[in-house]
């Protein structure tokens, strides 16, 4: 079955999650963003390495670590260090930050693999199409910034021999190089700026194409993210998804509202995944 989703539901979709993800630090709700997230790293084929796992726990231990020798809020101390109280409130909201931190950088990259030049140019329409621009322009900057900055690499290795050995001549070829990239930038820049001129763009007022039409099950499953957000949104205010750190920690797990939030949010979070084969297919086409 290929299901066809309309940018702005995908938009809609994306945006809700990630507020829902960075203001009610939940465990729950972490977990299954984390669950979700891990899906949709796999349903886009990517590969999860150790690398990632690593940087994951990198991430979450320096912060957990980090907390108490800022903070020493919190009523149940472990122990002093030089003077300062490590609670176990401090540890547990470390912890909680960095976690809340790894699952939105998670969400981010889903975000940037989905939403696509193209959608954000639907997205913005014809109201916004000057900042629908600049955001393509500049999401299409990076991989070629990171394409051109391998090559000028290459060639410098080749010219050198082999990689720079010490940390002088790996300083010199550094140097050497964004020299190349700030050049390279410019000269792009003008190249691009001369295209866009040569194209008409600015001289009068343009058209907008848009190949994209609402359908069916594009207005349904926005409706559906729209009423999923506002159960979790409802669920919050009535006294659900509640994690208190401080003074104690205390993490709210009873009541109804508290699994209407938990069941809204994870069919929030797996709602569009029925477009799947189309997410598949638009990554083998531009791969």
């Amino acid at each position: 079955m290929r299901v066809y989703l309309h940018s702005r539901t995908w938009f809609l979709y994306f945006i809700m999650v990630i507020v829902i993800l960075m203001t009610f630090w939940h465990p729950i709700l972490l977990l299954i963003s984390l669950e979700s997230g891990l899906l949709w790293w796999r349903i886009l084929g990517r590969r999860l390495t150790a690398g990632h796992i690593f940087a994951a726990l990198a991430i979450i231990g320096l912060l957990t670590v980090a907390n108490p020798l800022i903070s020493s809020n919190g009523a149940t101390i472990l122990f002093y260090l030089n003077g300062r109280a490590i609670t176990t409130e401090a540890l547990a909201y470390g912890f909680l930050f960095a976690s809340v931190l790894v699952c939105t950088l998670l969400w981010c990259v889903i975000l940037s693999d989905v939403m696509t030049t193209d959608r954000w140019l639907n997205v913005c329409g014809r109201r916004f199409w000057r900042t629908g621009l600049v955001l393509t322009m500049v999401f299409r900057f990076f991989p070629l910034f990171t394409k051109q900055w391998q090559k000028i690499r290459e060639g410098q290795e080749a010219l050198e021999g082999g990689s720079p050995v010490g940390l002088k001549e790996t300083f010199r070829m550094t140097k050497r190089e964004l020299l190349c990239m700030l050049t390279w930038s410019l000269e792009h820049g003008f190249v691009t700026a001369d295209a866009m001129l040569a194209r008409g763009y600015g001289a009068a007022r343009r058209t907008f194409f848009n190949r994209e039409n609402y359908g069916a099950t594009s207005i349904g499953i926005a409706l559906a993210i729209a009423a999923a957000f506002a159960a979790v949104i409802t669920a919050a205010a009535s006294g659900g998804l509640e994690a208190q750190i401080y003074p104690y920690v205390r993490i709210h797990m009873d009541g109804g509202f508290d699994i209407l939030g938990f069941a809204a949010f994870f069919l929030l979070c797996h709602l569009p995944m029925i477009s799947y084969k189309v997410i598949r297919e638009e990554r083998r086409m531009r791969s």
